[in-house]
């Protein structure tokens, strides 16, 4: 027991090191290393908490097992293609119950007679402290998500000027392409709520291979936050076999209310757009009928 106490606390110290290491690269903006060091990082850290589910005993074991199964779980939930209510409401509380393992681990470390253990406790404790201050940071200095515009705004857009702000990455004859769109008046619209690292659920990307083979498609990603939008988190799941093209349209974060105004005149004739997948049918370049996923 005691030696899987000294192996887990060892990979906690190295997975401590490592995360310095991320938030050193993280504030260098080396991004190139950043996701294969988080990985790295995270990997090593459940590693560490079996280790340690294997070694200590009482409140220390029980801690140690909570934190595995609300990380794990945590993580299945944001991964499943729920809307972002829904994986809240299922993680945030797999996440409190992931941070009181972590404490009750962290108090039976410290209280062990190892100094490794006590080592491991103790920058435990200092991670649970970067994840508050990391989070509280990233409430406080990240932009709101931009609303639509409210009813009534003045100004006009129509789905050419927002294929006319954006770039394309067309997906066609088995490759993708990046440059100018070519624009289609009849045509389906998938606005899709985006979020950094996020792929289009299965069941989504089922229906654009089908409207693919009727008209050509183009995906319209909305941020939910204020972040750009990277093509390569739609690479492994947009189709680039089907009859007709399918466009990811992405645009710089100061063409967003060209894409507003066009989305709130949606909203005007179809009601509210209250869905994190809707479908919009073009004909001759205008909305013809709207469908919620």
């Amino acid at each position: 027991m005691t030696n899987y106490v000294k192996l887990g606390s060892l990979v906690i110290i190295t997975s401590f090191i490592l995360l310095l290491a991320l938030l050193g690269l993280l504030i260098a903006g080396q991004t190139s290393t950043v996701f294969a060091t988080a990985i790295l990082v995270g990997v090593l850290n459940i590693a560490g908490f079996v280790f340690l589910a294997l070694g200590l005993r009482g409140y220390g074991r029980v801690g140690a097992v909570l934190y595995l199964a609300g990380v794990l779980l945590a993580v299945f939930v944001l991964s499943t293609p729920l809307d972002l209510f829904q994986k809240a409401l299922l993680a945030i509380p797999l996440s409190l119950a992931a941070l009181a393992g972590l404490v009750l681990t962290s108090i039976a470390l410290i209280k062990t007679r190892e100094a490794l253990a006590k080592t491991a406790g103790a920058l435990l404790i200092a991670s649970l402290a970067i994840l508050v201050f990391a989070e509280i940071g990233y409430i406080l200095w990240t932009p709101l998500p931009q609303p639509l515009p409210q009813p009534g705004s003045s100004g006009s857009s129509s789905f050419s000027d927002v294929v006319g702000v954006s770039t394309a990455y067309v997906f066609f004859n088995g490759s993708v392409s990046r440059g100018v769109s070519q624009l289609y008046g009849d045509a389906y619209v998938y606005v899709v709520a985006y979020q950094p690292g996020v792929a289009l659920p299965d069941a989504v990307a089922r229906q654009i291979a089908l409207d693919a083979g009727e008209k050509p498609v183009y995906i319209l990603p909305i941020p939910i936050y204020n972040t750009p939008i990277n093509p390569e988190d739609y690479i492994d799941t947009i189709p680039t076999n089907t009859k007709n093209p399918v466009i990811l349209l992405t645009y710089p974060l100061n063409k967003f209310a060209t894409v507003q105004t066009w989305l709130q005149q949606i909203q005007n004739k179809f009601g509210q757009l209250q869905s994190n997948y809707i479908r919009i049918e073009l004909s001759a370049g205008q909305p013809k009928s709207i469908r919620f996923f």
